[in-house]
């Protein structure tokens, strides 16, 4: 963990790569690009085990160390090769939208590898073994009926560490890639189902994953919507009402609206506490006319897969006289049709 720390502490300073090794690193760029962009479960552990393995071959296969000494060059070596791609990657790849209009959605964090380790395995081999340590600690209490956490996490991270065997490796591999792909979301589970993905025709592939996508970003519209309007309040002085409506994948393409005001009067009050009506009056307009300006066949296109008994393409009103309460950013769906 030494060799880690200063790993790290050194970033910003000397390059911890020869320029031989940046050299052979960079020419494996594109297939950590491939890798990561891969729907293939487990392709991007697959990539590093596999350039650890070359780049020890390359540049480590003369050096003698220690068993321990090596244990921790591997540690220190494998998390440098992971942040020198994920850094790199960075700096080549094109910018894609700004600071504030940023419809991407949060990038989920991979779990760590013991972390995987243990969901996979804790319940039928781990568990026996760090029992068996718990008994021998001096916290131990007879009369607890778990294991403290924080002595459970501890084992099962130095049992991760000397663990062995290739095809365990292998399956926590594939297991972090699998919980990261999926986002670690089971919300709309039964409507955001790729199962169904297999033996379908690729267009008809890119459909559903474009929608997929879209669906992300409709429901990071909301919060961008609200940094855009802080911004502009601290920056121009400016105080803000915006209203962005279109069809949302997870509703069966159904028309939704995205609202967000910003600024306040010196008493306190919101825009829609001194206009109460406003946001209902603004909505009701852009919906009337979205229904117009997108076609419901367009509407339709963007649905997610079994989702189709959620679409309302009648034409969308809202009461004019209608009352909300105050709001920065919100996402609603239109009011149903009044005929």
């Amino acid at each position: 963990m030494a060799r880690l720390a200063q790993a790290k502490a050194a970033r910003g300073g000397r390059p911890w790569t020869s320029d031989a090794q940046r050299d052979w690193l960079m020419d494996q760029m594109g297939g950590y690009m491939e890798a990561r962009n891969s729907k293939r479960c487990g392709a991007l552990g697959a990539f590093r085990r596999k350039v650890m393995d070359d780049f020890i071959l390359e540049f480590w296969k003369n050096m003698k160390t220690s068993e321990v000494e090596r244990t921790d060059a591997l540690e220190t070596l494998e998390w440098c090769i992971r942040e020198w791609f994920s850094n790199h990657s960075r700096k080549a790849g094109p910018v894609r939208g700004t600071k504030i209009l940023d419809l991407r959605g949060t990038k989920k964090k991979c779990l760590a590898a013991w972390q995987a380790y243990s969901c996979l395995y804790y319940d039928d081999i781990l568990k026996p073994l760090v029992e068996e340590q718990w008994r021998e600690d001096p916290l131990y209490d007879p009369n607890a009926h778990e294991v403290l956490f924080k002595f459970r996490n501890n084992v099962v991270y130095q049992l991760w560490r000397i663990e062995k065997d290739e095809e365990v490796k292998e399956k926590v591999a594939a297991y972090i890639e699998e919980v990261y792909q999926r986002g670690n979301n089971t919300e709309e589970e039964d409507d955001i189902d790729d199962n169904d993905d297999d033996n379908i025709e690729p267009e008809e592939l890119s459909r559903r994953q474009a929608n997929r996508k879209l669906q992300t970003q409709v429901e990071v519209l909301p919060l961008t919507l609200q940094k855009m309007c802080k911004q502009i309040r601290r920056e121009l002085g400016f105080v803000s009402v915006v209203c962005f409506t279109g069809p949302e994948p997870k509703s069966g393409g159904s028309i939704v609206t995205a609202f967000s005001a910003n600024g306040r009067t010196e008493g306190g009050r919101m825009l829609t506490e001194v206009y109460p009506s406003l946001r209902a009056q603004l909505e009701a307009a852009v919906c009337d006319f979205a229904s117009k300006a997108i076609p419901i066949e367009e509407r339709v296109a963007c649905s997610l897969l079994g989702t189709e008994s959620k679409c309302d393409y009648v034409v969308p009103s809202i009461s004019l006289d209608s009352t909300t309460p105050p709001t920065t950013a919100t996402m609603s769906k239109s009011a149903p049709s009044r005929s």
